[in-house]
């Protein structure tokens, strides 16, 4: 799913450990969590 947060503004993340391995650089300026 990581391949994909730059397509939709609708991002899916898992909770705890997952979240640090986001890379907010490549989400959009304005998303919903």
């Amino acid at each position: 799913m990581k391949d994909n947060l730059h397509i939709s503004n609708a991002i899916i993340c898992g909770n705890g450990p997952s979240l640090k391995d986001i890379d907010y650089s490549r989400l959009p300026k304005e998303y919903d969590v």
